[in-house]
C-alpha cells in the first residue's frame, strides 16, 4: 500500500509526464497485480465445508458498502452529483475507487467456482483456468470497459495465481538461486516497462494484435514479480517486530488507507504547490507523501475506533 500510495502522488503531480517517470513505471509494472495476489494467497483456508452465500454476502458488506460510501462521498466533495455521475459509480468504477468494485467481483467468482466444483466434482483448477482464458480472450477481442470488466477480467489472473501458489505446493520455490534468477529476469523487463507501449526491443508480431502483446508483456512482468515475493516473504517478513511489525498492521488497514488518500490526494498536492510553488517536482512529491500517509493513517485510526464507521467505511465486520 505504501507503493500504491507512491504511485499515486507521482501520478497526481506529474499528469501525463508520470509515464517519464522511471519510479513510476517501475512501481506500475506490479504492485496491483501484487495486491490482488496477496488477496488471493490469503483467500486459501483449510476448509472442507464452506457457506458459499454466507461468503459472498460477507465480501459484499466489507467491499461494496465502503465502495459505494466513499464514491458518493467523492462525488460530494466535487460539487458533482447529476444523475450521469452517479450511474458512473457502477458503470465506470475506474473513475472512482475501482480495486474494491474489482476486488468483490473476483471474489464473487472465485466463490462460484468453487461453488461449482464442489456440486459438479470437478476439480476447480480447471474452472480457474477455463475463467481465465474466457475473461482474457473477452477482454482481448471486444475490449469491453464498462462495469470495470476491464479489470476484472485482467487481475483475475493474479488473484489465482496467488490461490494457487498458497494451495499446491508443487507451485512454491525455495532454491534460493532460482528466486533471484527471478528477481534479475523482473528487473530486465520492469526497467523498460510501459503503461501503453511495449518495450523497443520486442518486435510486433504480423496479425497478432499489439494490445494482446502489451497484456502479455505487462503481465508475465508481474508474474515474475509475484512468484518472487509470494515465495520469499516469509524468508524476510517478521511480523512480530521493527519495521515489519509496522507493515502487518498498516496491511490490516490496506482498504482504509487506500480510499483515504485517493480521497485527499488531490487537495493535498494542490496545498503543498500554493503554499511551496517553488518547490522542485521531487521535493513536491516527497512532501505530498509524507502529508497524505500521515493523514490517511490518522483518519484511519479514527474510522476504526467507532464500529458504524469501521463497518462502513473501512469494511470490518
Amino acid at each position: 500500500m505504501v507503493l500504491v500510495i507512491i504511485g499515486h502522488v507521482i501520478q497526481t503531480v506529474r499528469g501525463e509526464a508520470m509515464n517519464d517517470s522511471h519510479l513510476w513505471n517501475i512501481i506500475y509494472s506490479f504492485h496491483m497485480p501484487a495486491f490482488m495476489a496477496v488477496s488471493g494467497w490469503l483467500a486459501y483456508r483449510e476448509i472442507k465445508q464452506l457457506d458459499y452465500q454466507e461468503s459472498l454476502w460477507r465480501r459484499a458488506r466489507q467491499l461494496l458498502i465502503p465502495y459505494g460510501v466513499w464514491s458518493l462521498l467523492f462525488l460530494s466533495i466535487r460539487g458533482n452529483s447529476s444523475w450521469a455521475s452517479l450511474a458512473d459509480i457502477l458503470l465506470k468504477p475506474d473513475l472512482f475507487f475501482w480495486f474494491l468494485w474489482v476486488l468483490f467481483f473476483i471474489c464473487a467468482l472465485f466463490i462460484l467456482s468453487q461453488w461449482f466444483s464442489e456440486h459438479f466434482h470437478i476439480n476447480e483448477i480447471y474452472i480457474l483456468l477455463l475463467l481465465c482464458v474466457s475473461l482474457m480472450c473477452i477482454m482481448v477481442i471486444t475490449e469491453f470497459r464498462l462495469f470495470g470488466f476491464q479489470f476484472i477480467s485482467y487481475y483475475f489472473l493474479f488473484y489465482t495465481l496467488g490461490y494457487c501458489i498458497h494451495k499446491y505446493p508443487q507451485m512454491q520455490i525455495e532454491n534460493k538461486l532460482v528466486l533471484l534468477l527471478l528477481v534479475i529476469i523482473w528487473a530486465v523487463l520492469a526497467w523498460s516497462w510501459k503503461m501503453h507501449e511495449l518495450p523497443g526491443w520486442i518486435p510486433l508480431i504480423p496479425h497478432l494484435p499489439s494490445s494482446l502483446l502489451q497484456y502479455v508483456y505487462r503481465g508475465l512482468t508481474a508474474f515474475i514479480a509475484i512468484s518472487f515475493i509470494l515465495n520469499s516473504a516469509h524468508l524476510f517478513l517478521n511480523s512480530k517486530s521493527g519495521v515489519n511489525g509496522l507493515m502487518a498492521k498498516l496491511g490490516k488497514v490496506s482498504l482504509g488507507l487506500y480510499v483515504v488518500h485517493l480521497l485527499l490526494m488531490e487537495l493535498i498536492v494542490m496545498g503543498v504547490t500554493s503554499i511551496f510553488p517553488s518547490l522542485t517536482v521531487t521535493m513536491t512529491e516527497v512532501l505530498t507523501f509524507v502529508i497524505a500517509f500521515t493523514l490517511s493513517v490518522a483518519i484511519v485510526i479514527l474510522l476504526m475506533k467507532n464500529k458504524w464507521t469501521a463497518m462502513i467505511g473501512l469494511g470490518k465486520i
